[in-house]
């Protein structure tokens, strides 16, 4: 008897702990700025903090080290895995001329990288990981599209998960559509705050769901990002057309 009280004790005491277990998901508002004050507590088990948990092991910070100019530069960017190959989707303008390419996981952890094809025009590349067994250090993302953007409706709720300015954890930065009289397929427009490191990050809905690709921030309003919307991804991925190559 005793020891069947101690154990019903303890398993009301297992479950109390686990509903009162907490995350933190560094957050990239409207509005604000990334810093390490930048963040929302809420428990494991809400949506949101699911949301955050599955896409970060979907992302990876993307280090490149380039020629401009005729001297060395640096630059950050997002990547985010598409197959368990070891091949991930960033932007053109983060890997172009690229001499080194390093994709770091949500552990810290350094994978070397090459481009497998890319195009300005789309402003999206195709990545490679370079050693087979850092493959399983990221799951794809779905690919599948989602019709947010095309309904042009505003008020439709999205989040980009990126590394703003090379932070080494990944930030969520929630958004909404926002109507347009004209929707450019190559340049959607959200309402959603990004800065540099953002770039080449997946923008989903709240199932999850590949949106399309954070290009930039519009240069006449900070609130308000560009995106390549998923259809394209969906075309550098299966496209054999550019391989060894850049699109013109």
């Amino acid at each position: 008897g005793a020891a069947g009280s101690a154990g019903a004790i303890g398993a009301r005491s297992y479950f109390v702990r686990q509903a009162a277990a907490k995350i933190d998901i560094p957050l990239l508002q409207v509005g604000e700025e990334a810093a390490v004050g930048s963040k929302v507590t809420v428990s494991k088990y809400d949506d949101l903090a699911k949301l955050y948990s599955s896409m970060s092991g979907k992302v990876g910070r993307v280090e490149v080290l380039a020629e401009e100019n005729g001297a060395m530069a640096g630059r950050f960017g997002t990547a985010f895995s598409v197959g368990k190959d070891g091949r991930m989707v960033t932007n053109h303008h983060v890997v172009e001329g690229a001499l080194d390419l390093t994709i770091f996981d949500s552990f810290g952890r350094a994978h070397q990288a090459s481009v497998i094809k890319s195009s300005p025009l789309y402003d999206l590349a195709l990545i490679q990981l370079k050693n087979p067994t850092a493959a399983a250090r990221f799951s794809p993302v779905t690919v599948e599209g989602s019709g947010v953007i095309k309904s042009n409706v505003a008020g439709e709720q999205l989040f980009s998960v990126g590394f703003p300015n090379g932070w080494q954890k990944p930030f969520l930065s929630p958004g909404e559509t926002i109507n347009s009289v004209r929707v450019d397929p190559l340049n959607m427009r959200i309402k959603l705050h990004a800065e540099n490191g953002n770039s080449g990050g997946p923008i989903i809905d709240s199932q999850g769901r590949l949106v399309g690709v954070l290009k930039q921030g519009d240069r006449s309003n900070h609130d308000v990002t560009i995106l390549t919307p998923a259809e394209s991804v969906n075309a550098l991925v299966e496209s054999t057309k550019f391989v060894g190559r850049l699109e013109a």
